[in-house]
């Protein structure tokens, strides 16, 4: 049997002054396969990542195990695995963590010796025109702030496969772009994950986006893996009821409705909850025992971690999701 690709363990990750942000994560996922992360706002999808990444805030502690490719990654922000090298992160704003007094050229080139970069320019413009950008080698002598935000995002993405990594962990994205350009920035990315083999970690909270990608989807809620499964079974049969209202609070143009259904409450973070399941102040099924302790995690193929989970639905129901 294949090893995993990325394996997470029991992963706790508390943060000083704020306590418990991430609390039993177990995932795993396979080399070659997008696994989508879901969920509202502070549910913990950045956090996670920024854990595997090796990128936690000063002073954070993490307890479980996260391995890569069979290694253990360290639990320091400064230890250095070699493992973390075949690791590549596209974040959410491109133009955050890009120098501006840095030329594109030189950005794309950095970790290249400078006596090898003429030989890797060839590279470096056949990627940026894969990726989609018109007139590259002028785009290498431009600055960060004299280009667009797709622009940007394209280039980030072109630097990651550069590294030619096992693992991308891709941040929202396409968060801050058009509709027609996070169509084009999420077809780039699956298509070089095919063409490479590269696993994908997609962190998203656009549940319709991460079904057309994505092979599996994780949702998360107060820091805690709630339900995960196919993306096709996800969308055809939700089970959690924060699955199911996350669902239910899409807007769909087959559908016409005088108002979109609303999940009551406000979401919370792993440290304002209490020592039961999160959602169930907010959930129109809990009961008395959903207070009480946090409910293990159940299922194989598709996991729940709910006391009051909707059955399986009849077998003979049609998947609703169309992959692209």
């Amino acid at each position: 049997m294949t090893s995993p690709l990325l394996e997470i363990g029991d992963v706790v990750v508390d943060l000083p002054g704020r306590g418990t942000v991430l609390r039993d994560i177990t995932l795993a996922m396979a080399s070659g396969e997008s696994l989508g992360l879901v969920g509202e706002s502070g549910a913990g999808k950045s956090m996670l990542a920024r854990a595997v990444a090796g990128l936690l805030p000063a002073g954070a502690a993490r307890l479980g195990t996260i391995r890569f490719d069979g290694a253990p990654l360290s639990r320091s922000r400064t230890g250095r695995d070699g493992a973390r090298r075949r690791l590549g992160m596209v974040f959410q704003d491109a133009r955050a963590h890009l120098d501006p007094r840095q030329r594109i050229g030189d950005f794309l080139l950095e970790t290249t010796p400078r006596r090898a970069r003429p030989a890797r320019l060839p590279e470096v413009l056949a990627l940026l025109d894969r990726v989609g950008l018109a007139e590259p080698r002028r785009l290498l002598d431009r600055y960060p702030d004299q280009l667009s935000g797709g622009m940007l995002q394209r280039i980030m993405i072109a630097s990651v496969v550069l590294a030619d990594p096992a693992l991308v962990l891709a941040d929202e994205p396409t968060t801050a772009l058009d509709v027609t350009t996070q169509a084009e920035v999420v077809a780039i990315l699956d298509e070089l994950r095919r063409e490479r083999g590269t696993g994908l970690l997609f962190i998203s909270h656009d549940l319709d986006l991460a079904a057309q990608l994505c092979d599996r989807i994780a949702v998360l809620y107060a820091g805690t893996v709630q339900e995960v499964a196919a993306a096709g079974a996800l969308a055809a049969d939700p089970r959690h009821p924060y699955t199911r209202a996350l669902f239910a609070a899409r807007p769909d143009i087959e559908r016409r409705l005088p108002r979109l259904p609303a999940i009551a409450g406000h979401p919370v973070a792993a440290y304002e909850s209490g020592a039961g399941c999160a959602f169930a102040p907010r959930c129109d099924r809990a009961v008395d025992a959903c207070g009480t302790a946090l409910p293990e995690l159940v299922g194989t193929e598709h996991a729940v971690r709910c006391l009051v989970a909707a059955p399986p639905a009849p077998a003979t129901r049609r998947e609703g999701v169309t992959r692209c």
